[in-house]
């Protein structure tokens, strides 16, 4: 189905998402390593530099099944508000917690505030030279092999003084669903809205597909049986609508 995709040129998950559900076959043991997300990311990227010695065991013994983020902005187009909800599995028997990164597109904003709704906010930092923003989030027990966990959190910034143009989601290995939900200000909306995918984080923008802005001003995008790679959304303000 993916060859397909790239045959016919349309969006990831475009023919899958069409298929009724696929009738479980055992459980998921694919495991995610250290080379996917090298893989994903790139050799020395933030995300490595910034855990360190603990990039190897990045969410290692855990696969995301579906992640929905709910991004709102202000009326200047600076990132407010980010909500999380990832559904996982245990791979392997043991995994207590997961590592969630986020790069706000505001190196210089400062720490957010995080509030985690499902799970245990365990740490909060931000990489003093990217400016990328980690949380470590506890699932208050060890996961049995197969046993799924619900994670739900929110980040809320501080002003932030640097508009956004996108935003995007790297997934590192096979993963049933991805949705993301853009609320743009009520009264200034973009002039042009697209939806993306990239191999890792060097390569450029493919797949590229306008999406529509809503009465209500927001715009999503939805991935379903996504494969390793960059998923996001881009967007353009009116030359004439500048804060």
């Amino acid at each position: 189905m993916v060859a397909l995709e790239d045959i016919l040129d349309l969006p990831p998950g475009g023919l899958s998402a069409l298929l009724p559900p696929q009738r479980p076959r055992g459980r998921r043991v694919a495991r995610t390593d250290e080379h996917a997300t090298r893989r994903l990311y790139g050799q020395e990227s933030w995300q490595e530099q910034a855990l360190g010695e603990s990039f190897a065991d990045f969410n290692r013994d855990i696969v995301v099944l579906h992640t929905r983020e709910v991004l709102h902005l202000d009326r200047r187009g600076c990132v407010r508000r980010l909500i999380v909800n990832h559904l996982v599995r245990a791979v392997a028997d043991g995994p207590e917690q997961m590592m969630n990164l986020h790069f706000l597109d505001d190196p210089d904003g400062g720490l957010p505030a995080a509030t985690v709704h499902c799970g245990l906010l365990k740490s909060l930092r931000q990489d003093a030279a990217s400016g990328g923003v980690m949380l470590q989030i506890g699932f208050g027990r060890p996961l049995t092999l197969g046993e799924t966990m619900a994670v739900d959190y929110e980040i809320r910034t501080t002003p932030y003084d640097r508009p956004t143009g996108f935003h995007e989601r790297g997934i590192r290995g096979n993963q049933d669903s991805y949705l993301l939900h853009v609320y743009f200000p009520h009264d200034r909306h973009p002039a042009l809205c697209h939806s993306y995918y990239r191999e890792n984080s060097s390569a450029p923008q493919r797949k590229v597909r306008p999406l529509a802005v809503d009465t209500t001003g927001t715009a999503h995008l939805y991935a379903a049986q996504c494969r390793q790679g960059i998923y996001g959304m881009s967007w353009q303000w009116p030359d004439d609508s500048s804060p």
